[in-house]
């Protein structure tokens, strides 16, 4: 579930750097 819950946040951090470029 942790994991889950990190590998998650990882691809929602590289999305926004990805809009924010």
């Amino acid at each position: 579930s942790d994991d889950y819950m990190a590998a998650l946040a990882k691809v929602h951090c590289l999305c926004r750097n990805w809009i924010s470029q």
